[in-house]
């Protein structure tokens, strides 16, 4: 029975190899483009980060959401121009039935090209801390 086992690993770990190797037609294709790749700034990226905890939380309906939608648009019209940023702006039912003010927020970088990236991230936090029993009312990320 175990020359069986070893046969199956066998057969498991040529399938593996073969279903990973190259030349489908399905695979990624990456090439070099020939463009600069901006150089990251961590000092940057941290005051970005800084600035949104400075709202405080950003559960829907709130203060902090209503300043982190504005900030967002602000920072991104900056860097894309004020043409190419816009927010979608929808209502949703919450869980216990109040109704949510939601946006998406949308930035087009080099709109002309057809070599582009897209980026996607939750810009809200959670209402309340279900998983924290000390604070599971509070939304999270609260401010000192």
């Amino acid at each position: 029975m175990s020359s069986f086992r070893f046969l199956l690993f066998i057969l498991g770990v040529t399938f593996i190899i073969i279903s990973c190797s190259s030349g489908g037609e399905d695979r990624l294709n990456f090439e070099e483009q020939g463009r600069e790749v901006p150089q990251f700034n961590a000092d940057s990226a941290y005051h970005f980060i800084e600035r949104q905890v400075e709202f405080g939380p950003r559960n829907p309906n709130s203060k902090g959401h209503q300043q982190a939608k504005e900030y967002f648009l602000n920072t991104l019209q900056q860097y894309a121009g004020q043409r190419f940023v816009y927010s979608q702006d929808f209502t949703a039912k919450g869980y216990n039935g109040d109704t949510l003010a939601l946006s998406n927020i949308i930035a087009s970088f080099n709109p002309q090209s057809s070599d582009r990236i897209m980026l996607c991230a939750h810009w809200d936090t959670r209402p309340r801390a279900d998983k924290d029993s000390a604070n599971q009312d509070k939304p999270i990320l609260r401010s000192r």
